[in-house]
């Protein structure tokens, strides 16, 4: 028992010893504290900011709770308002100014017998949290068709902003169209000094519509889905666009191109149409577009090689008819095959004498193109002799060079000097250089803004307003005003893409070229009731090789009228959509003239429904077979013999 208690003494020694050494140590820690120190607690407390050496700032949305003393006893804290029916002296909002108020506070810090003054700028909100959430709710519209105002500051309240899709409503409020409707979370964090909410809206941002689909997808492919028009490889054709437009692509000559995007060369650049269908929903649209399958390369290739390549690939091993819709009255067989023979254009020359009318006797400044008209005379009689003593006599102000119709061709403007077909009046040719570097052999052109873009790139070039080509066009066409025979684009030696001047013909509403009357060799071809246009269209085909080989230019260098003014001509060949077949018929005639001219093809047909010229007759049935053979000889020794067999389709 005794020891019970000694050690009960002991124990409270101790403790008695502790409390005092820690009364001892708390005396000594408030004896350091400041008011410095209290001034740091009060400023920290309410979470003030700096303003100036002896004045604190602090935004005020909600009432704040202020301290009335320190983390230390003996401290005491008093607060008074400069504006207390705004905000009293215990930090209450008494009420609300329409502006963000400034008011003062001064605050007396003490501690024991030390005193301190502190001074307070409390900016009080216009507007409480609850009136701001309401203005943003009533101010963001639950659908978005563009930018959205994201205010950061609304009457004094700070406002931190996030989406939940920044790749199509950012945190600022730019907006970029989805290819469909999304929907968004929107949030939004409100805060003064003190205090902080934080809401969120749900909303939808507009789709894309169909058309504005189907515009990005045609920019798309002039520039990357199918951005080279001139095919030495086969192409990679894109079946979708974004995951959202459907392509699909259709060929007007699978010998040439396939739909899937394999090509067939030969040793003649051929040309066809590619379609491209864009499909959303129930919707669709299609482009269009003409390709170039470039020749194969001639080195090391020998003369019989490119013989027997060259009729093979003449001998199609099936055909279709071959009509021409737009004059119902003149006489079309089926329509024929390629029987190719070195016999140059019977040219029957019919001068006109020079006149102020129709042959001024101007010299062209140069040759830049073929053009290619019909005379849209469908009467009878109205054949090439006909047409040839029409600008012989005037032709009411109107020439052109070539009359051509299923028997010959007639010559009546010397090819140097200016005729007036191509309605583009006193306009010259000329190049334009882009300054944009050549990436691809012929890339597509399109118009945004009223510019011609090339890959994607602003060449900076319009029409012109002027004849002289000084001034450009204020109006902003679009490509859809381009005429449906395209612009001119080439490649120049400094490696840039150059393309031709252009003006807007306001009779056909095209955006059209220039160097048409000044720049260009007229052809006529006829289309008088009864005559044979399959005979005229050979031979419209063998004149223009002649003279793309006389004037050292490319097939890509013959045109239609149309490409000159937005006329639809020569319409029976643009109406039956023959115009790329048309290009690949001259092309074949100034290949076998350049490489093989010192050949003589005799053709011979076995059936009787083909003639040796190559015209199928008529009465041909869906599922017969012509036959023929060809022999070719040089110097009347036989280099090359074949039979061949065409199905007709």
């Amino acid at each position: 028992m005794k020891k019970s208690i000694i050690y009960f003494i002991i124990i409270f020694v101790l403790m008695l010893s502790t409390l005092v050494a820690c009364s001892k140590e708390k005396d000594k820690e408030e004896d350091n504290y400041s008011l410095e120190e209290l001034e740091e607690y009060v400023v920290s407390e309410i979470k003030a900011y700096k303003v100036d050496d002896n004045t604190y700032g602090l935004k005020v949305a909600s009432s704040v709770s202020l301290p009335k003393a320190g983390n230390v006893d003996g401290t005491s804290i008093n607060w008074l308002s400069e504006s207390p029916d705004f905000i009293d002296n215990d930090g209450n909002i008494k009420k609300r100014d329409e502006n963000i108020k400034e008011i003062n506070f001064e605050c007396n810090l003490g501690y024991k017998d030390k005193t301190k003054k502190v001074y307070f700028k409390f900016k009080l909100a216009s507007k409480s949290f609850e009136d701001v959430k309401l203005e943003i709710n009533n101010s963001i519209p639950s659908f978005i068709t563009s930018n959205v105002e994201l205010k950061e500051n609304i009457g004094g309240i700070d406002i931190a902003w996030s989406s939940s899709n920044e790749e199509v409503l950012t945190n600022a409020g730019v907006y970029t169209k989805p290819n469909e409707d999304k929907d968004i979370i929107i949030i939004y964090v409100l805060s003064d000094s003190n205090n902080s909410i934080e809401e969120s809206l749900n909303v939808v941002a507009n789709g894309k519509s169909d058309l504005e689909l189907f515009e990005e997808c045609k920019t798309w492919i002039r520039t990357d889905g199918f951005s080279d028009l001139y095919l030495d490889k086969d192409v990679n054709l894109p079946s979708k666009y974004k995951g959202t437009v459907d392509l699909s692509w259709s060929t007007t000559n699978s010998n040439i191109i396939e739909a899937n995007g394999k090509i067939h060369q030969t040793y003649y650049d051929r040309y066809a149409y590619l379609t491209c269908k864009m499909e959303v929903s129930d919707q669709s649209y299609e482009v269009r577009m003409q390709v170039k399958v470039l020749a194969l390369p001639l080195d090391g290739v020998n003369e019989k090689e490119l013989t027997e390549a060259f009729v093979k690939e003449i001998a199609l091993e099936k055909v279709s008819q071959r009509f021409f819709p737009l004059y119902t009255n003149i006489n079309q067989y089926y329509g024929f095959l390629h029987f190719y023979t070195k016999a140059s254009s019977n040219i029957t020359e019919y001068i006109a004498s020079v006149s102020d009318k129709n042959r001024p006797g101007t010299i062209k400044p140069s040759i830049e193109y073929i053009t290619v008209h019909d005379t849209a005379n469908n009467s009878k009689g109205a054949h090439a002799l006909a047409h040839a003593k029409y600008v012989s006599q005037g032709g009411d102000g109107t020439s052109w060079h070539y009359s051509v119709d299923e028997n010959g061709v007639y010559h009546q403007i010397p090819d140097n000097e200016v005729a007036y077909h191509a309605g583009d009046g006193t306009r010259f040719f000329a190049l334009m250089d882009t300054g944009i570097k050549a990436t691809v052999k012929m890339p597509q052109v399109y118009m945004k803004d009223g510019n011609f873009y090339i890959m994607g790139q602003n060449t900076n070039i319009r029409p012109y307003a002027d004849k002289e080509a000084t001034t450009f066009v204020e109006t902003n066409y679009t490509t859809e005003d381009i005429g449906k025979l395209g612009v001119i684009v080439e490649i120049g030696e400094n490696g840039n893409y150059f393309i031709g001047r252009t003006y807007f013909n306001t009779t056909y509403n095209y955006v059209s070229n220039y160097g048409g009357n000044r720049n260009s060799i007229g052809i006529e071809t006829c289309v008088d009731n009864g005559s044979d246009y399959n005979h005229t269209y050979r031979n419209v085909a063998k004149l223009c090789a002649e003279l793309c080989i006389q004037n050292n230019l490319s097939v890509d260098r013959v045109k239609g009228h149309h490409f000159f003014s937005g006329k639809p001509c020569p319409n029976a060949i643009l109406t039956a959509d023959y115009w790329a077949d048309f290009l690949t018929l001259v092309s074949a005639e100034k290949f076998a003239k350049e490489h093989l001219s010192e050949l003589t093809f005799i053709w011979r047909p076995i059936s009787s429904n083909i003639t040796k010229e190559g015209y199928i007759n008529s009465s041909v049935k869906k599922g017969d077979v012509l036959e023929y053979k060809v022999q070719v000889e040089k110097n009347s020794v036989k280099v090359y013999v074949g039979s061949f067999k065409t199905i007709i389709e």
